[in-house]
């Protein structure tokens, strides 16, 4: 059931804007807002400021419904009430001292700053063809009702699909929005993917230090499952601070995914050894080729996308395999060397036709590679740059020489 907190009853003033956490604001003796054209002798307030006031106001969240409530004496129906220069009503008939109250439609209210504007109608009582409305105000309170004043977070989690075959890429979107008035804080996102898959792309965490009241973040990944099920995911997890420190959470809801046997599905793994190495030194890269369909696959191509900054020092990054039945799988492998320091990321990519001559692509896994500044060669290069600058001071010196010999 949905949860409604009361936020706010904002109350106009005349020179300040008051917050409230209830419901209403009491309806009290306050200053008199006199409007229209003609001194009315015998009023409290007998000359009037105006024909319109205008105050500002602010909107802090989503908001359910908002209300205007006054304090009259005087009005008629054709003086109006509008919110950033959009007719909300009019005011109610008051030939004595009374309560008019105004829906105000929430689609009118903006974020952050708004404008109440009371504006006295033309042709009213007294003077129906000759002048404004006069009337007075005693007193106005604007009241707004939140979804909820507190921040309070709540999800949504879709997939591009929830049916597929072993080896689909799968998009997954989970929505965070704070339905509150007031800002979460440390929010932290966890979607685990579920059993039976990889991450093809994207993250299945995130963290924002702020997330206001009306706002949204997404979390994207894609995922590829690899055998054939019904899987169902974890429930993911939101954390989020209040604005007292209050530690809150919630739940991401679990998803389904019906994973459907593949034709001819041929999976990637790649992996390397080690995962930190030195400038000029050699990792192993190892792939092993399973053939999880219920096909055999023909004229298999292997290409490792190596970036320029690497080279293979044994073997080569291109395989070229004739034939992998079903069910049977085949491993090779060669050696990369980097030749400048970095962090790498790593993927290849491998072709196959089906028996009918259908041909597919897919991917191997990610795999991270970092290579280090060997401190040896640091060295050694320092020591180049140190000698060639003494063999160009030293040839500076004996030109110097003899320049000053010939004179």
């Amino acid at each position: 059931m949905k949860r409604y907190a009361l936020a706010l009853i904002l109350t106009v003033l005349f020179s300040c804007t008051c917050w409230a956490e209830s419901e209403y604001t009491a309806l009290s003796a306050r200053e008199y807002i006199r409007l229209g054209d003609q001194q009315m002798r015998g009023w409290p307030v007998w000359k009037p400021s105006s024909t319109t006031f205008n105050r500002s106001f602010f909107v802090e969240g989503p908001t359910v419904s908002s209300r205007l409530d006054l304090y009259l004496f005087g009005s008629c129906e054709k003086s109006s009430v509008l919110v950033n220069g959009n007719m909300v009503g009019s005011l109610c008939d008051a030939d004595d001292w009374m309560v008019c109250n105004i829906s105000i439609p929430v689609n009118y209210l903006l974020p952050d700053a708004n404008l109440l504007t009371i504006a006295s109608g033309w042709g009213c009582g007294q003077h129906l063809e000759t002048g404004y409305d006069d009337f007075m105000v005693k007193g106005l309170a604007l009241n707004i009702l939140y979804e909820s004043l507190e921040p309070e977070i709540v999800s949504s989690k879709t997939q591009s699909t929830y049916e597929c075959e072993v080896g689909d890429e799968v998009n997954v979107s989970v929505v965070l929005t704070n339905l509150g008035a007031r800002p979460a804080y440390n929010v932290t996102i966890t979607d685990p993917k579920p059993r039976n898959t990889y991450i093809v792309r994207g993250v299945t965490e995130d963290f924002t230090s702020h997330l206001s009241g009306g706002e949204m973040i997404r979390l994207k990944y894609s995922i590829t499952p690899d055998k054939p099920a019904k899987i169902r995911s974890w429930s993911g997890r939101v954390t989020y601070l209040t604005g007292n420190g209050s530690l809150k959470s919630s739940q991401i809801i679990s998803t389904t995914l019906d994973v459907k046997p593949p034709k001819p599905y041929v999976h990637v793994i790649k992996s390397i050894i080690p995962m930190s190495v030195s400038v000029g030194g050699e990792a192993i890269v190892r792939f092993d080729i399973v053939n999880n369909g219920s096909q055999d696959v023909v004229g298999l191509y292997l290409i490792d996308e190596i970036p320029d900054s690497f080279q293979a020092s044994k073997g080569l990054p291109e395989f070229a395999l004739r034939k992998l039945p079903a069910g049977e799988n085949f491993s090779l492998g060669y050696v990369l060397s980097p030749k400048v320091q970095g962090d790498y990321l790593l993927s290849s990519k491998l072709r196959y036709e089906d028996l009918e001559g259908n041909e597919y692509v897919t991917y191997s896994n990610h795999v991270r590679l970092k290579a280090t500044q060997n401190p040896a060669t640091g060295i050694k290069n320092d020591q180049v740059k140190l000698f060639a600058v003494a063999v160009a001071l030293l040839i500076f010196l004996i030109v110097l020489y003899f320049y000053i010999r010939g004179r």
